[in-house]
């Protein structure tokens, strides 16, 4: 044992200038910032930081940095190389991988999953700049208030390249605005197990056709993901742009002719050669969007909860097994902490709430305000709905009870539509994320206080 430690050192200290070169290599080619692309300051230590975890948790966690670690060691054990490589990792794909390529592909194969997804990074989408105004309101920051409406005109400024990225996306299966970022939360990378690259031109053609087929649901989910997170980045970047724009006018810096190649030039300098977003701020909102945020691991930035999250996330990418359980974790979670945001005083419980609360930035301390009031009006609007019986909660517990009303074409959880002709439709409502748990526990309360009414 202390002999292959030994040998451990020695291959650590022989590599740590090709380490240093390799970090230094990272930096430069824009892969961790150091600077606000559009703004030039310089990031704090705590952006280059989580730039940093942000990139580790991607690749699978600090697990997967271990794991690459005992590989490298074994690597130089076998005869070191390319071919050292392909002995280790040979045969290395497991049954597992084609089994939950298959599973996760057929849960998102349904039309009404994209559809549901669509709809609720729609109203995602629309609800932050709506919050950013309110928000503006509340702290009487007209600068909030206008950026917050300029946003809905970046949004349909964006349309067009959006649509061509997602485009992009769909064609090449993984993300590009946030490449890190893997939609089945498999070590930083979509599961893509069902491919071949045999030297028999059918094999290879039939088994990567096969592939392609299995996994066109998620890369629709990709796609769609991609459209959403374009559409927001653009959108914030818009309208931050056109007010520099508007100031360097007032200031005589700028004609207003030039309004237009300003921000078009500006804009472009946010995306990478590659097409990943280079502003980490208004990533980090494109993935908010979305309900694509990393699952922080630190104890200073998460809650129990979601600390309990990432651990299931790592677990489930550490035994592929778990995932016929558990095939997502990050974007429930995330759903749930966007709820939890907007839930009066369980809100004061959100650390990253909290942090944008007391954090001196205009645009932190709007959008955290703005959320606090969504969650006060969806709150008390939902529970009126409830008692006036425009909407109805999980029904009674009796099975008998529930059938005789399931038979007259009652439905739990959904909205209570009443026609002209006095007939009633139910539209379900159980999975307009992240406002079906208020909207659901707002219509049980009704249920429960006219049962204990009745009582």
């Amino acid at each position: 044992r202390f002999i292959r430690m030994s040998a451990r050192l020695v291959e650590v200290e022989g590599n740590l200038k090709s380490t240093i070169t390799g970090a230094a290599q990272a930096t430069a080619s824009g892969r961790i910032r150091t600077t606000d692309v559009l703004t030039g300051s310089q990031l704090t230590p705590g952006d280059i930081v989580r730039q940093m975890r942000d990139n580790i948790n991607g690749a699978g966690g600090s697990g997967a940095l271990d794991d690459m670690a005992r590989l490298i060691v074994k690597n130089k054990e076998v005869g070191g190389g390319a071919r050292g490589i392909m002995r280790i990792t040979e045969g290395a794909t497991r049954n597992m991988d084609y089994v939950n390529e298959i599973w996760i592909n057929a849960l998102l194969s349904g039309p009404r999953t994209h559809l549901i997804n669509g709809l609720s990074n729609t109203a995602q989408m629309i609800l932050m700049p709506t919050e950013r105004v309110m928000g503006g309101i509340r702290t009487r920051d007209k600068q909030q208030i206008v950026e917050g409406a300029r946003t809905f005109a970046g949004l349909a400024q964006s349309l067009r390249d959006s649509f061509r990225m997602a485009r992009l996306a769909f064609k090449d299966g993984h993300n590009l605005l946030a490449p890190e970022a893997a939609i089945l939360e498999a070590n930083g990378n979509d599961i893509r197990a069902i491919r071949s690259n045999s030297r028999n031109v059918l094999t290879r053609g039939a088994v990567n056709s096969i592939g392609t087929a299995i996994r066109l649901p998620s890369r629709f989910l990709a796609a769609g993901d991609e459209f959403f997170k374009q559409m927001t980045y653009r959108a914030i970047l818009y309208a931050e742009l056109v007010g520099e724009a508007n100031e360097l006018v007032g200031g005589g810096q700028l004609t207003r002719d030039g309004v237009a190649q300003y921000v078009a030039d500006r804009m472009q300098t946010a995306f990478a050669g590659d097409g990943s977003a280079r502003s980490i701020r208004h990533l980090d909102q494109a993935r908010e969007a979305t309900f694509t945020q990393p699952l922080p691991g630190a104890q200073g930035e998460a809650n129990g909860v979601t600390r309990l999250s990432r651990g299931v996330q790592n677990l489930t990418n550490q035994h592929p097994a778990l995932k016929l359980i558990l095939p997502f974790v990050r974007t429930p979670t995330n759903i749930l902490r966007a709820w939890g945001q907007r839930t009066p005083v369980l809100n004061r419980l959100s650390k990253s709430l909290n942090a944008d609360l007391t954090s001196g930035d205009p645009r932190r301390v709007a959008a955290a305000r703005g959320k606090m009031m969504t969650g006060n009006i969806l709150w008390g609007s939902a529970l009126l709905a409830a008692y006036q019986g425009n909407m109805t909660g999980g029904g009674p517990r009796d099975p008998a009870l529930r059938q005789r009303m399931m038979e007259t074409g009652w439905r739990p959880y959904s909205f209570v539509v009443r026609e002209d002709d006095g007939s009633v439709k139910y539209v379900e409502y159980s999975r307009m994320d992240p406002f079906a748990v208020t909207i659901g526990i707002a219509a049980d309360i009704a249920e429960i206080g006219g049962q204990i009414g009745e009582a």
